[in-house]
This record gives C-alpha cells, sequence and structure tokens, in this order.
C-alpha cells in the first residue's frame, strides 16, 4: 500500500516520507546533544573565573572555580619534548587498532597567578582541550598534544583555601573563561539550528505520510452493501 502511495504522490513528497524515520533518529540524537551542550553552558556561565590569590581570598570552601595562569611545575621528570599535561591520540587520524588504549596524563601541577603560586590537582575524570602543543612520534604511529612549562592555561576544580590547592580539577583548556564561553555559545546555536532544521523536515515527513494515508483512505472505492 505504502509503494503505492508513493508512485502516485511527486518526489519530493515520496523522499520525504521515506526518509523521515532516519531524519527522525537523528533528530533526538542531536536533541540529546543539545540538551548535554545547554546544561554545560549553563554551568559554564555560573562558574567565576580567578586571575589572582587575592580574589581567591573571598571563595568559600570547595567552591567550583576556574583559574587561569601559568603552568610553572610539574613532575620531576616530564615526558619526551617536556609535554606536561597531554592526551596521546592515532597519528592522523588513523583508526584505532584492537585494543589499542590513548591515555590522558595529568599529574599535580602548580600554577602561576599574578600574585603567587598554588597547587593544581586532577580529579577522576579529566578532559583537556585547545591544546597548543603536538608532538608527533611516527615510529609508534602516534602523536601527542598538551600543554608544556610556560603555557597559559585554564583549570576548573574546587577551591581549598586552607591548603591553597586546587582539587578535583576536571578540566584544562588552552582557553581563558571567555573563550571557553563563546565556544561554547557558538555550538549552542549551531546545534539550536540543526535541531530547528531536522526537525522541521521530519514534521514535514509525518504530515506527508499523514496526507498521502488520508487521500488513499478518501480515494478508495466504496464496497456496495448487499440488501437483504
Amino acid at each position: 500500500m505504502l509503494m503505492n502511495l508513493m508512485r502516485r504522490s511527486g518526489w519530493f513528497v515520496s523522499l520525504l516520507v521515506f526518509s523521515m524515520p532516519i531524519t527522525l533518529i537523528i533528530f533526538l540524537g542531536v536533541v540529546m546533544a543539545y540538551f548535554q551542550v545547554r546544561s554545560e553552558f549553563d554551568v559554564y556561565q555560573h562558574i567565576q573565573e580567578y586571575t589572582t590569590l587575592a580574589e581567591l581570598a573571598s571563595v568559600s570552601e570547595t567552591e567550583v572555580v576556574m583559574l587561569h595562569g601559568r603552568l610553572i611545575a610539574g613532575p620531576e621528570t616530564p615526558w619526551a619534548d617536556g609535554l606536561v599535561i597531554f592526551q596521546e591520540r592515532p597519528l592522523d587520524g588513523r583508526e584505532v587498532r584492537f585494543q589499542e588504549e590513548f591515555p590522558l596524563v595529568f599529574p599535580e601541577i602548580t600554577l602561576e597567578l599574578s600574585d603567587g603560586t598554588l597547587l593544581v590537582q586532577p580529579g577522576v575524570e579529566q578532559v583537556i582541550n585547545h591544546e597548543p602543543q603536538r608532538v608527533v612520534d611516527e615510529a609508534a604511529d602516534r602523536e601527542y598534544t598538551g600543554f608544556r612549562i610556560g603555557d597559559m592555561i585554564t583549570v576548573q576544580g574546587q577551591w581549598q583555601p586552607s591548603l591553597a590547592t586546587l582539587t578535583n580539577v576536571t578540566g584544562v583548556s588552552g582557553l581563558d573563561r571567555a573563550g571557553i564561553i563563546a565556544e561554547g555559545s557558538y555550538a549552542f546555536k549551531r546545534l539550536s539550528t540543526i535541531r530547528n532544521v531536522l526537525g522541521g523536515i521530519t514534521l514535514l515527513g509525518v504530515i506527508s505520510l499523514v496526507g498521502q494515508l488520508l487521500r488513499a483512505r478518501g480515494n478508495e472505492p466504496l464496497v456496495p452493501q448487499e440488501v437483504g
């Protein structure tokens, strides 16, 4: 029945109806991503950034903050080429081999603000992005992106004033708070546009299918009833 409907309808309507299940699945995935990005964006908007120890004097215990400063110390023996914080990746975007792992290395570091230094201790979950440094290891078919001593970074974690330490740090970025917010805003707007377009296409597909079904029912010949 559906194939007959498609043959009687135009190519555009047929395309809408046939693609509707696919666009619906993609639309639902985009909606989920939209709410996730929106949630993260809302969180970042409420986290304050500090660049001095004096500013941190008024911050309460375990409050989540962003600190923007210079990476000045890490492990006594940093990784090759001086990378202190880094993410291992497959070289040139090659496919991941069976049981291959790409660790993220984030040790305890020292961060320098404009009026002093403090310790930064990583949490269980860690994310790094906008790394300025890239090291290629062609022999291992891998690359490493991250941060060296002297790089400016933004870290997010819980402030412990009694220890002068930022603990449970979950994120390290080469951007400052303004850059992170701008990036989140762009991603949010882009996902909103994609969501609206896919939602419109999916809705048109549903309307087209319902319209064709109603049209087919209206064209069905009436079966005469027997008179007893």
